[in-house]
């Protein structure tokens, strides 16, 4: 006579293993707070001049670098930081912070692939209604590198730092 509860068993025990934060350890691997590393050089990488001459209403970004003016106060654009948030349930959280923008966007994101030899992975992140796919390359256990999902039509490849006391265990 079969069990009328087996059937119900398996989505149980997935459900289970979800729950209990036991999942994929190249998923967790990712999972935790990342913050833009300062020495990133984000003006650089964004192409002042270039940027700036093709969209003037362009709001310039720095890594709060501690340049200051000829008053010894920092220039506009100086006070800037990003904060990447991959938590282990697939919640996504950017944070960007600017002179001008205080923008937090949330959505989801899972592991797509892992490729171990290369040390990257792809991830589908979704915030609003844009689903976009990343490449993270990892440069040691807490540097990653990768086009931020908040800014992903730039295409630009930035370093962030997992920050102390965040790690995905």
């Amino acid at each position: 006579m079969p069990n009328r509860f087996a059937p119900h068993v398996l989505p149980l025990a997935v459900l289970l293993l979800a729950v209990s934060g036991c999942g994929n350890p190249d998923a967790e691997r990712l999972a935790g707070v990342w913050q833009l590393d300062p020495d990133a050089g984000l003006e650089s990488r964004l192409g002042t001049d270039r940027v700036a001459e093709n969209n003037p209403d362009r709001i310039q970004l720095s890594t709060g670098s501690n340049r200051v003016d000829a008053t010894g106060a920092e220039p506009p654009g100086t006070n800037c930081g990003m904060t990447l948030s991959f938590q282990p349930g697939g919640r996504l959280e950017t944070k960007t912070t600017t002179d001008a923008i205080d923008s937090l966007k949330t959505g989801t994101w899972q592991l797509v692939s892992f490729d171990s030899q290369q040390q990257s992975a792809v991830i589908a992140c979704t915030l609003g209604q844009q689903t976009t796919e990343q490449t993270v390359q990892w440069i040691d256990a807490d540097t990653i590198k990768l086009t931020p999902p908040n800014m992903a039509g730039l295409s630009i490849k930035l370093v962030f730092r997992r920050q102390q006391g965040q790690t995905s265990r």
